[in-house]
């Protein structure tokens, strides 16, 4: 039985084209059919002994009201066709006048083709708030795909989801779905919005706020739990003053649109890329053990901070200052593991 109405179902599936090509030359092969019906069957319909369409008169009635409806069933479909027309062209007159538009439409299709791989995977009514989701901001070149594939993290749902990317925008987000966590990683331009020879980063600057109007209408209770924010360490230290001063201004505008327009204040999380090319990087940590060298480089800030705003940078002063005593109170030991003088004189120097 299961079998007979499958194929039933692929025939009716094979003759739909056919049936709705068809459609109007049977709809009015339907309506003559009726009309001749009346005139010539009608006089002989009873209906509790009368002979409703006797007259002719009647006969003209019935003819009258099929053709009226025929002409507002009509009316009606090609009114319908006829907005659909004027609205692909208006559409089409939008993105003539507005070039970004199809960007943000095909973002937009993007995003939500990726939030519903997402939906599908973690079902259920709170299955987008199962697993937290952290944005991963950092500049061109930062280094940010090398720190989320060596977070720890298994990324299975990832593979599954970047199968089909033949449909990309110029600037873009990669997803990284983990076992423990959401990672969104936007392209270095959409953060720089920088406006080179000939652009004036208004391609970028929309996309990004259409990206955050995106996710708060997509995960509305909490679209974010925190952001990650990847510095090229390399790259500051080689930088002068100013330069440096640009790039913090830069990513605290970034910060600054992406919690306005959130509407809350995000847990931010520093990390410091590309340090393994400092100079004196490499002896002073070839001397330390597998777990001083497992152990991450760095410190958090207590949550009560949070009352206070300023008062994360009184903790900033301790917290560094225990940081830097602890690689300090290493520094003899990386010394004497250390043969080669240049390599001592690096690692000192780091």
């Amino acid at each position: 039985m299961e079998t007979m109405w499958r194929k039933a179902l692929l025939i009716g599936r094979w003759l739909l084209p056919y049936i709705r090509s068809a459609a109007p030359v049977t709809l009015a092969l339907g309506v003559i059919a009726l009309l001749v019906a009346t005139w010539w069957l009608g006089p002989r319909l009873e209906i509790n002994g009368d002979y409703p369409l006797m007259a002719w008169q009647m006969r003209a009635l019935v003819t009258l009201g099929v053709v009226l409806m025929v002409v507002i069933v009509w009316g009606t479909m090609l009114a319908r066709r006829l907005g659909k027309v004027n609205k692909a062209k208006a559409e089409e007159q939008r993105e003539q006048e507005d070039p970004i538009l199809p960007m943000e439409r095909r973002q937009q299709r993007l995003l939500d083709r990726q939030l519903q791989a997402l939906k599908s995977n973690l079902p259920g009514r709170k299955g987008l708030y199962r697993l937290p989701w952290y944005l991963v901001m950092g500049l061109e070149d930062a280094g940010k795909t090398s720190l989320i594939q060596r977070a720890g993290q298994t990324y299975t749902l990832t593979n599954v989801t970047r199968k089909n990317r033949g449909d990309r925008n110029p600037f873009s987000f990669d997803w990284w779905i983990g076992d423990n966590g959401v990672l969104i990683d936007p392209d270095g331009e959409l953060l720089s919005q920088s406006q080179g020879e000939g652009a004036t980063g208004e391609i970028q600057s929309r996309l990004w706020n259409h990206f955050i109007a995106w996710l708060e209408r997509s995960r509305p209770q909490r679209p974010l739990n925190g952001v990650i924010l990847a510095v090229d360490l390399a790259r500051l230290s080689a930088a002068n003053e100013q330069q440096r001063e640009a790039h913090a201004i830069l990513l605290r505008t970034r910060l600054r649109e992406l919690m306005e327009q959130l509407g809350s204040r995000l847990p931010v999380y520093v990390t410091f890329t590309k340090m393994d090319l400092m100079y004196g990087f490499a002896p002073f940590v070839r001397s330390l053990s597998k777990a001083e060298k497992d152990k991450a480089l760095g410190f958090t800030f207590r949550l009560d901070g949070q009352q206070d705003q300023d008062q994360w940078l009184e903790q900033f002063a301790e917290r560094y200052a225990d940081m830097v005593d602890e690689l300090t109170e290493r520094l003899p030991d990386v010394l004497a593991n250390t043969r080669d003088n240049e390599e001592r004189a690096a690692a000192y120097s780091f």
